[in-house]
């Protein structure tokens, strides 16, 4: 069942619902006065409409772009309150201007407030235009997420027009699409409960109209969900729209005759009682039950004021009498439908006109989407283009640069070795010819055959014979019997890397290092306080390591004797 005796009251409430702050031009400021009528109007028309009406006289005194954006809201108060649009050649010119400027929100509100002047004219087709007017501009301008708020009360109520537009003249295709898209916006911004509810049971309805029963109990079930309060003349119309689709998807008639009267005896008003009348009727008459259908439908006939179910009422009355061969009551009912079938002829054109609106805005829809598809698709191709060139360029110089430190680090290194070689070979020469010193120094000593020779150079006791009677002394040839035994080990091989701490059993003790270092102060006396001389540095560590070099030892045995690791030897060496 239709419910559009509740278009009127919803198309004037559903703006008075806000009670947020209104956005009011799209990228324009606005004197703080009209801002603040705007946001009023949307709680209080009505005073809204007083203020607007008291400062009538001082609008010549305002800019142009103020005084366009007065008389828009001007008749935004009036279609509020009621009254008929008494300023529309001055809201055509203040669309004209928001078109020209390119501000959309107030050019879409224009073109809105126009599309409501024709609807009051009986125009349908032009306010339908302009209905479609204001939602293309609205979609062209902003994205779905900018559509909040105000805007998207504003979305929601242009949808619904459409909606009850196409609901009056029975295009039920049309009627679901606007529904359906106005819903979302309507969750949007906390609209009224009712007002949802409404849009529902307008899009089952339409269902129910198109035979498509699951989807017009889905949506009547929504509504039922949706609208909290149960005591209202909107839920009862709900209840016997889903009753009469339980009997469509095979209830028992008797379950829902009782329904129905049920819902009847609750009726508040005429109206209301003559709706439910109506209901009865129809179901009395698919039922075949006419005496019963007659009742029902006859009252409504005589007493409805709705156009629409007074001329249903008669087409069905016209049916019973002719079942019932009720010849002379059929004139009456036939001869008020007479007008009717002239006057679908006549709707016919504006149906076809409404067709073609329907479809180039569909048209225009689908052209919309394809073109954001397409931006959407070219940003998201720039952006992995952009990213791909940005990755590459970034290893590239990754590379580069690891290229560079690695180069850097060659070269660094090859610097370090080759430095490291003239040192190592400034090192070994001068060891050598250290070495070779010393040996000549040794060489020197056990070529002095006689005490005398040895008594002119000062260096040693004149009783000795040769640097062979040192080197025969007890301690010497202990050392050099633990010498030979160490590299006698064939399991212990001597290297430059080894823990000397494996080597402890061929280490000399101290009183051996002291009776071998008397041993050398009685074959060379005064040698230590000579080299002191010398070397004033010369420390009792040091002293041990020229003992061994005095015995010609190589540096291994060296570090084994005394315990030290090469490295410390080598620096001994070079001392």
């Amino acid at each position: 069942m239709k419910l559009r005796c509740f278009i009127g009251a919803f198309l004037f409430l559903a703006l008075a619902a806000c009670h947020h702050p209104v956005e009011t031009r799209h990228g324009t400021s606005l004197p703080s006065e009209l801002s603040a009528i705007d946001t009023l109007m949307q709680t209080r028309p009505d005073s809204a409409l007083t203020l607007l009406l008291s400062c009538r006289d001082d609008v010549h005194t305002v800019s142009t772009a103020d005084n366009h954006y007065y008389q828009l809201l001007l008749s935004e108060a009036l279609y509020k309150n009621d009254y008929a649009q008494t300023n529309r050649d001055e809201l055509l010119t203040a669309m004209a201007y928001f078109d020209s400027v390119q501000d959309p929100f107030l050019s879409a509100r224009c073109h809105y407030m126009n599309g409501v002047g024709y609807y009051e004219m009986d125009s349908v087709v032009p306010a339908c235009e302009e209905y479609l007017k204001a939602l293309e501009i609205m979609e062209e301008h902003f994205n779905e997420e900018e559509l909040v708020g105000y805007k998207a009360k504003f979305m929601a109520l242009t949808l619904s027009h459409l909606c009850g537009l196409f609901d009056d003249r029975y295009f039920a295709e049309q009627v679901v699409y606007f529904g359906k898209r106005s819903l979302s916006y309507y969750h949007g911004y906390n609209a009224e409960p009712w007002h949802i509810a409404w849009v529902l049971e307008v899009i089952s309805s339409n269902y129910d109209m198109m035979e498509y029963l699951d989807s017009a109990c889905y949506y009547s079930q929504l509504a039922v969900e949706v609208l909290k309060d149960t005591n209202c003349v909107m839920y009862r119309d709900i209840e016997a729209h889903n009753a009469l689709l339980s009997r469509k998807k095979g209830e028992a008639n008797e379950v829902v005759i009782d329904r129905l009267y049920k819902i009847l005896s609750q009726a508040e008003s005429k109206n209301e009682y003559l709706a439910r009348c109506f209901s009865m009727g129809g179901v009395y008459y698919y039922e075949q039950s006419y005496d019963s259908a007659w009742n029902y439908l006859n009252k409504v006939f005589e007493e409805t004021e709705r156009p629409d179910s007074k001329k249903q009422a008669a087409e069905w009355m016209v049916d019973i009498c002719k079942a019932q061969s009720r010849d002379d009551e059929i004139i009456e009912f036939a001869s008020f439908l007479i007008p009717f079938a002239t006057q679908e002829e006549n709707q016919s054109e504006i149906k076809s006109e409404l067709t073609e609106l329907y479809k180039d805005y569909s048209q225009k829809c689908l052209e919309r989407q394809h073109h954001k598809q397409i931006s959407r698709t070219m940003k998201w191709v720039l952006f992995v283009f952009v990213s791909v060139f940005l990755l590459l360029l970034l290893t590239t110089l990754l590379l580069h640069k690891t290229k560079k430190k690695e180069h850097d680090l060659k070269n660094r290194i090859e610097k370090e070795r080759m430095g490291h070689e003239i040192k190592q070979k400034a090192l070994s020469g001068r060891l050598k010819k250290s070495n070779e010193a010393l040996r000549e120094t040794l060489k020197r000593i056990e070529e002095r055959e006689t005490p005398s020779e040895l008594m002119a150079c000062g260096e040693v006791n004149p009783s000795l014979k040769s640097f062979e009677a040192f080197k025969q002394t007890a301690i010497c040839q202990e050392v050099y019997n633990r010498v030979e035994q160490l590299h006698n080990n064939k399991r212990r091989v001597l290297k430059t890397d080894m823990d000397v701490a494996d080597y402890k059993d061929f280490a000399l003790s101290a009183k051996e290092l002291i009776l071998l270092s008397k041993t050398v102060e009685e074959h060379f006396p005064n040698l230590y306080s000579t080299l002191k001389v010398s070397f004033p540095f010369l420390s009792f560590k040091d002293w041990r390591f020229c003992l061994l070099y005095l015995l010609q030892l190589d540096k291994l045995s060296i570090c084994v004797l005394l315990q030290e690791n090469y490295q410390t030897c080598r620096r001994y060496t070079l001392k």
